[in-house]
């Protein structure tokens, strides 16, 4: 999932408040995951989303946890131990209108 989203410069300043919070959120719950550019980015694309603050970090969990995300975001020298196509397949097969709003933002 080589995510590109907007910088957070093309963010309203209470999405980046919103994003700063996820992402903290985030690396206090999972600490082998910390800051990653990357997944900062997943998280951008989906707080893009037309949901609140809550819907967009439960959203966000739900995908890392469900699609073992762990592997491809955590720190661990770069190795991935899951195919990001099958990830890709899974979100378009089972949340194509979130594959839409991340081809939107050239999240995908």
């Amino acid at each position: 999932l080589g995510v590109v989203a907007p910088t957070h410069h093309d963010l309203p300043r209470v999405r980046r408040e919103s994003l700063r919070r996820i992402l903290w959120a985030f690396a206090t719950w999972n600490r082998c995951l910390g800051y990653n550019h990357d997944f900062a980015q997943f998280c951008r694309a989906v707080i893009s989303l037309p949901i609140s603050e809550r819907h967009a970090f439960l959203l966000s969990m739900a995908l890392y946890q469900r699609l073992g995300l762990d592997d491809y975001y955590a720190k661990h020298n770069g190795w991935l131990e899951h195919d990001v196509m099958q990830v890709v397949h899974h979100l378009e097969c089972n949340a194509a209108s979130l594959v839409v709003t991340f081809q939107a933002h050239e999240c995908m």
